[in-house]
């Protein structure tokens, strides 16, 4: 693994531009561990694209109790993909991965008894019914990284060899965007930062895949 210093020493290194501070470029490394987690777009060599796959440690359950409302709001750590939600008993409950089908079978949101169906949409998890006593829903999804702060802090949930590669790599082709803003699409540097960042974006993404019996569960 990588710590947050050594990333920023690696930053630096390449950009050689004291501009950019350890606390900018802290930020931009948190920045892009977070955008990263949540979702970014690959280009494969055969010109398919695709929204990179969840990372596995960041799988966690967490809960979310019923109101009133039709609707709750998700853990606050909740940051992509809710897969799986379970009621108070452990029962399964229906999962609409479209909201719109959700409001098509639910349309006036406003059928009572127990929870049998639930949608995300934004950071609000929709049900129906509305139980009168809140009942607390088992709720399986992907968290947000923690943010770093301190020099020994390491990325949360990006596999440690992409550590000094892929994460290094976006936030200097982040910052080389910005230095060559009048060139953008044409300067030779940019190009290969964008190369390096999207091959290892590919193999991580293929590594993923190939190791989905390693999910981590974690109760928050």
């Amino acid at each position: 693994m990588a710590t947050l210093a050594a990333m920023r020493t690696e930053v630096s290194r390449i950009i050689q531009d004291s501009d950019y501070t350890a606390t900018t470029i802290d930020r931009m490394i948190n920045e892009s561990v977070t955008s990263i987690c949540a979702g970014v777009m690959i280009t494969w060599p055969e010109g398919d694209q695709t929204i990179s796959q969840p990372m596995p440690d960041l799988f966690t359950i967490g809960d979310v109790a019923t109101t009133s409302n039709a609707y709750a709001s998700l853990p606050s750590d909740y940051q992509r993909d809710v897969v799986f939600i379970a009621g108070p008993e452990g029962n399964e409950i229906t999962f609409y991965d479209a909201f719109g089908d959700f409001v098509r079978n639910y349309p006036l949101l406003n059928t009572s008894g127990s929870v049998v169906a639930v949608a995300v949409k934004g950071s609000n998890l929709y049900y129906q019914g509305i139980p009168d006593t809140a009942e607390t829903l088992k709720v399986h999804y992907y968290a947000a990284p923690t943010e770093m702060s301190d020099d020994t802090d390491e990325p949360e949930g990006i596999p440690s060899r992409f550590h000094m590669t892929l994460i290094v790599y976006d936030v200097c082709l982040r910052i080389f965007k910005e230095f060559y803003e009048e060139d953008a699409g044409e300067h030779p540097v940019l190009a290969i930062y964008e190369s390096k960042r999207m091959t290892e974006l590919i193999n991580m993404d293929s590594l993923i895949g190939s190791d989905q019996g390693s999910v981590i569960f974690k109760s928050r």
